[in-house]
């Protein structure tokens, strides 16, 4: 469990998760249209889904929840395999409260190498609920299932570092990173951070939420920071990065950081990938 105590207080802008019941025809081409995932049913009437607006859906981040962030790689030709396993194991995740929140198309790689077919981020009463959950004995029957379906599993738990309400919609860009800091350099990568804000402010940049990882279930996502934010498009990122203020930065935050994952994705409530 982190305990690490650094404020994320601007950005995470640079470099990044198990959702239930995906679309998985959505892995094979951004792009593609498909219909509608279960999750993202469940999502639409989820209370983390707060309600919709006429800008789109509100989504609240509290801080007596802890949040899922999950990332899957499928092999090829296990698909449906791993389809019915969702079938099956998202009524048992049910029961203990689970709730969707964001089921994301994962668009581009900044840093790392996070790239998931499948990225989606749900919410659970508590850390010992989700335990119960992947203890339950008919959950136990199906993870061989689950895993011999995955070339790789990711799923790290967090919990916000200050409560938020975001509006999102489907097809909006956000951005997930995740930053392992190196010791003793906890102040100069906010130093960065607070150079880099403002200039990120210029192409549009939107904080949505920051998170402190807590438990690690699967896989190698154990970074201090995770951050969430809203870019208008890849352009807006794109010259954001290029932007020669920023350029001179970079080198201090490069610094800071033993490991860095930033990826890109397209937002999924009803659609999925565009």
């Amino acid at each position: 469990m982190h305990k690490h105590k650094f404020i994320f207080t601007a950005l995470a802008v640079f470099a990044p998760s198990f959702v239930f019941l995906p679309n998985l025809s959505a892995q094979t081409k951004t792009g593609a249209k498909h219909e509608k995932s279960s999750h993202a049913k469940m999502a639409d009437s989820s209370p983390a889904s707060k309600e919709k607006t006429p800008d789109g859906k509100m989504i609240e981040f509290k801080q007596d929840k802890i949040y899922e962030f999950a990332a899957l790689w499928v092999k090829s030709g296990k698909e449906k395999q791993l389809s019915e396993y969702f079938n099956q194991a998202f009524p048992i995740a049910m029961k203990y409260g689970v709730r969707p929140v964001i089921n994301f198309t994962p668009e581009s790689s900044y840093a790392g190498d996070f790239r998931p077919v499948i990225f989606f981020v749900n919410e659970w009463p508590s850390l010992e609920v989700f335990n119960k959950f992947i203890n339950d004995p008919q959950e136990k029957k199906l993870i061989p299932q689950r895993d011999e379906a995955l070339e790789r599993l990711v799923v790290t738990h967090a919990q916000v570092q200050q409560p938020a309400t975001v509006t999102l919609k489907d097809g909006d860009l956000v951005e997930f990173s995740a930053m392992w800091i190196k010791p003793g350099k906890q102040e100069q990568l906010s130093q960065y951070y607070g150079q880099a804000f403002p200039i990120a402010k210029k192409y549009g940049v939107r904080r949505l939420a920051g998170f402190v990882p807590v438990n690690v279930y699967r896989g190698d996502l154990d970074p201090q920071i995770i951050g969430l934010n809203q870019w208008p498009s890849p352009e807006a990122f794109q010259k954001f990065i290029k932007d020669a203020d920023l350029q001179k930065l970079l080198p201090a935050r490069d610094e800071a950081l033993s490991r860095l994952v930033v990826n890109h994705n397209r937002v999924s409530f009803e659609e999925g990938a565009r």
